[in-house]
């Protein structure tokens, strides 16, 4: 009773309360460090793993472009570009019902470079 009058066991209550959330503090930082060190080294290895990936993919795409690139011209030997000749251009405009298929026939014109030939010219 002398104890909890004069206040001193307050102070010991406390102090014991704060040692203990300071020493969980203390274990929950430690492990989070750790767990940390291990999920960045992890997230390192599957950045190369990426990094792997895309090179090849990289890779493959330009094969393919090469490829491409060598068909359209094996398609046109006399050296003509598909927008070079205004008659590519006449053929590609094909009258349609609704905006939509005017709006695929200008993205398939873009790819194949038709449509920035004609506006080049004019």
């Amino acid at each position: 009773m002398d104890l909890e009058s004069s206040g001193e066991f307050a102070k010991v209550v406390l102090s014991v309360l704060i040692f203990e959330s300071f020493s969980r503090f203390k274990k929950l930082n430690r492990t989070g460090k750790k767990k940390k060190k291990k999920k960045k080294k992890k997230k390192k290895k599957k950045k190369k793993k990426k990094k792997k990936k895309k090179k090849k993919k990289k890779k493959e795409n330009k094969k393919k472009k090469e490829e491409e690139e060598e068909e359209e011209e094996e398609d046109h030997p006399d050296g003509e570009k598909i927008g070079s000749n205004p008659e590519h251009l006449t053929k590609a405009f094909i009258p349609a019902p609704a905006a939509s298929h005017y709006l695929l026939i200008i993205k398939s014109l873009l790819t194949r470079g038709v449509f920035l030939a004609g506006v080049a010219r004019s």
